[in-house]
């Protein structure tokens, strides 16, 4: 996933597996929407559509986020999050919201 090779320090938990980030868009329930600036990765939202027994349909709930520290309290996780509920299930398999510059322009 060459979008996945530039990621800001402390966005994530963890390094980036390159493995895994290969994988991540095989699974059509797996939604990833990032927020960029200068094409590094500085906030995300990871989203999963949860298949339950009991319910009718998919429902989408949110996995984590997260944000680089000088990017936090601005609203880009809030901006990701809005961008990852249009993601449907059987969409694609990896939704990237581009929200090129969106820190800059709230300031």
């Amino acid at each position: 996933m060459q979008l996945l090779a530039s990621v800001a320090d402390d966005v994530f938990d963890d390094a980036i597996d390159s493995r895994r980030a290969k994988k991540f868009p095989s699974d059509p329930g797996h939604h990833l929407v990032v927020a960029l600036v200068d094409s590094q990765i500085i906030g995300f939202a990871s989203t999963v559509h949860y298949l339950h027994p009991d319910k009718p349909s998919p429902e989408l709930w949110v996995n984590e986020l997260g944000g680089a520290p000088p990017f936090r309290k601005q609203g880009v996780a809030t901006l990701c999050s809005k961008c990852s509920l249009k993601s449907q299930p059987g969409s694609a398999a990896m939704l990237f919201g581009y929200l090129q510059n969106a820190t800059r322009q709230r300031q």
